[in-house]
């Protein structure tokens, strides 16, 4: 990239890289309370029309093994979200703003991100785009957050935040509710 003409401080600049202020720190608690109440409707409706959701890959794994539940913890801070989100937010919103107007650029990334998830899926067709539709979902907020605080950083707070809590209540679930409680629990999260 420097032999683009795109320095560090030019790449931080274009994403919108920097520490988040108090303001934005609430401004992720209060959408991931948001995503939540949104992924409970949407999940809701879901069951109430019978309709079958894709077991994600990564959940059936940690759920095999428990034990590596804590490190999907840490990475979903770590890498995933901050890695998602410079992808999807930083380069393919921040490409697709240069060209469309706030809401389209949110709703294209958030289809790509959503659709792209697909590979980690397993199940029937229909339950795999059960479920891309329910990753639309978070998918959405991530972008708008990203749009209102112009901040990467934050979005990939709250992505790290959310991915984290799916992991947490499949770790409490397996390890200490058992796995009776298994596909209740998984009726509600987009894992």
């Amino acid at each position: 990239l420097a032999g683009r003409g795109c320095d560090r401080g030019r790449i931080v600049s274009y994403l919108g890289v920097r520490g988040p202020s108090r303001k934005e720190i609430g401004s992720v608690l209060g959408s991931w309370v948001g995503i939540l109440v949104l992924i409970l409707v949407v999940s809701t409706s879901v069951q109430l029309l019978g309709t079958e959701t894709a077991a994600n890959q990564s959940a059936e794994l940690a759920m095999g093994n428990p034990a590596i539940i804590p490190l999907f913890i840490a990475a979903s801070f770590l890498v995933i979200g901050p890695c998602e989100e410079i992808l999807y937010r930083g380069v393919v919103q921040g490409r697709l703003r240069e060209s469309l107007p706030a809401a389209p650029s949110i709703v294209l990334s958030a289809a790509i991100f959503a659709v792209i998830h697909v590979m980690a899926l397993t199940g029937g067709l229909s339950a795999r785009l059960t479920t891309v539709g329910i990753l639309f979902v978070p998918s959405l907020v991530f972008g708008a957050v990203y749009e209102y605080t112009e901040n990467l950083v934050v979005p990939a707070l709250l992505h790290g935040l959310h991915n984290a809590v799916i992991f947490t209540v499949l770790y409490v679930t397996v390890t200490q509710v058992g796995p009776d409680a298994m596909p209740a629990v998984l009726g509600f999260l987009p894992v």
